[in-house]
This record gives C-alpha cells, structure tokens and sequence, in this order.
C-alpha cells in the first residue's frame, strides 16, 4: 500500500479538510473526498479524523492511501545549486510539479529530491509544474516555517515571454481571486481558475519592465511584491499580455478543456505558442547561512528556442543584463 503524505502550508490555513483535498488532489471530487474522510481512511497529525468539515492550519501533517496509477511523464532535470545543513535551492525544469498533488507523486521535483539525498524535505516555495527556476526546500520542518514566514519579503522575479508590444515599465496592483467566485466545481476545471478584478479578495502586486521586444512579442521582468497563486500569469492576462503557452490564461479557455481533455497536441502548440507556459523564476533572494544571497539561474534550452524560433528575438545579450541587475 502506498501513503500519500501532504503537510499544509500558510495558503491553506484554516481551511476545511475536505476543501482543501478536493483542491490539492482534484483527480477525486469533493464528495469523494468526504466519503473517504468520514469512512476514517485519513489521519490528520497520525490521528484518525472522520469529519470533513474539521479546519486544518499550518504545519498539520495529511495521511491517506495512494491510488496507484501511471502518472504523466514529465521532464526531470532538477539540479542542486546550492546546499548547506539547513537548506537547499535547486533549478527546475518547465515540466515537472513540486509536490505530489493530482496525478503526480513519484513524478515531482520533491520526491526526486529526495530519493536523490535519501532524506525527507521540505518545500519553502512552489513555483507551477510549467514554470523553469529556483526551488527552494528546507532540510527541517523549523527551518521550513522560519523560511516559509521569511518568503513574502524576499525578492523574487521572473523573466517572461508575453504576447503583445511591452513599450513602458508598468506595475499591476488588481486584487486577485477565483474568476468565478461561487462557482467552482470538481468537474470543471476551468471555473478554478484566478483573476484579477476589483472586489477581489486577496491583495496583490507585480511590478513588471520590459527587456526586449518586438511587435508581436515581449520579453519582460517580473517582480512579485505578494505571492498569489497564479499572481504573474493572471496579471498579465489582465494586463492583456498574455503569456505565451498559457492555456488558461492565454484568453481563450476552449484551449484548456481541449488540453485537459486531450493533453498537449500540435493544436494546442500551435494555439498557445509553446507546450508550456514562457515563464522562469530566475532570482531569488534568501537568508541562508552565510547570510542574505541571491541567487540566480539561467532560463533552459527551450525557453532560449522558444524566444528565438517564435517571437524571432536573439536574447541571450539582454537576459544576461537583464540576471546582473
């Protein structure tokens, strides 16, 4: 029998349980979910809990069986880029998740990581399985929470490819939250995504400037000023430059059902620009023991190809600027 193990991080505080599973394991739906729970087939802390409506926080430790089936191929290559006896932060690829969540478990930066060190860690930052960069795990639970507080202040920025002339540095500071609020159901997918509108009930900022560009395509900066789920790809959405490869935030969400439906086809591709979204989280500024470091990864391969081949920009000058800032 294999154990699924998940620990709640700050986003989910205070949740309910049954909430939080049908979100974070979307393959069963949220009745599902309350069946299992109140059929006593989780433990929450290692205690048996049969109540869905029982409110989890921060820090509490999930335990449930498995379903055992294929997952997904995914593009592996998570390399370490630094590590010492608290920490360690690694660069991703674009294709593969950072924790077991859905159909992916073995199949995540977080279990590679670790069958890699043999030893448990902890994921201080989450960053979209499409999305390349820093990945940052703590090597203890404490460490994890001290870093995990820490995050919001620290600086975080991005390089993205986006759909549109990008003329000005700009900032975006349009709240954020579910595009259809009282909507969302198990089944369809799409009603879970985010936007950015007023009344929106989370707070968010993202300062955005342009690195190169032509009519058609921009290379542009990002750096998050809060750390939203979806923050950059729903701001540009709003912003109306979509981010390439983004199949839900591209504008047209019969792309997204045609994915989730089909999985990535010449179709898709040839729609959204890219098999996966333009996106890198290449800075990240941390306390570590040597005291505050930034560190800093190159975009991969394909994110290189993609700007040259598609928006027909020789970029490597401008994204090496763009890293020394």
């Amino acid at each position: 029998m294999r154990l699924l193990e998940c620990v709640v991080d700050i986003s989910q505080d205070e949740e309910r349980l049954d909430s939080y599973l049908a979100l974070r394991f979307d393959y069963l739906s949220r009745n599902r979910w309350q069946k299992l729970i109140t059929d006593g087939k989780l433990t929450l802390n290692g205690t048996i809990v049969r109540r869905p409506a029982t409110r989890i926080k921060k820090g509490d430790t999930i335990v449930f069986e498995g379903n055992i089936r294929q997952e997904p191929d995914v593009d592996p290559n998570i390399d370490i880029v630094y590590q010492d006896d608290q920490l360690l932060v690694a660069n991703k690829s674009g294709d593969l998740p950072v924790h077991p969540a859905g159909r992916y478990f073995n199949n995540t930066a977080l279990r590679i990581m670790e069958s890699r060190l043999n030893r448990k860690l902890y994921p201080v930052n989450r960053i979209d399985r499409e999305t390349s960069g820093i990945l940052i795990f703590a090597l203890d639970s404490s460490v994890a929470c001290l870093l995990s507080e820490e995050w919001n202040n620290c600086n975080k920025s991005y390089i993205a490819l986006v759909r549109g002339e990008f003329l000005e540095d700009r900032s975006c500071s349009m709240p954020l939250g579910l595009a259809n609020p009282g909507c969302c159901t198990d089944e369809d997918k799409v009603l879970k995504k985010r936007a950015a509108y007023e009344g929106a009930p989370e707070r968010a900022f993202t300062s955005f400037s342009r690195i190169t560009g032509t009519k058609d395509f921009s290379l542009v900066r990002a750096v998050l000023g809060t750390g939203r789920q979806h923050q950059i790809r729903a701001h540009l959405e709003y912003m109306g430059y979509p981010l390439v490869g983004d199949k839900i935030y591209g504008g047209d969400e019969r792309v997204y059902l045609d994915f989730i439906k089909n999985g990535i086809t010449s179709q898709t591709i040839e729609k959204v620009g890219h098999r996966r979204c333009m996106l890198h989280a290449y800075k990240a500024e941390i306390v570590t023991k040597k005291g505050k470091t930034a560190f800093i990864v190159e975009p991969p391969d394909d994110f290189i190809l993609c700007v040259k081949n598609l928006a027909g920009i020789d970029c490597m000058v401008d994204i090496k600027k763009t890293l020394n800032s």
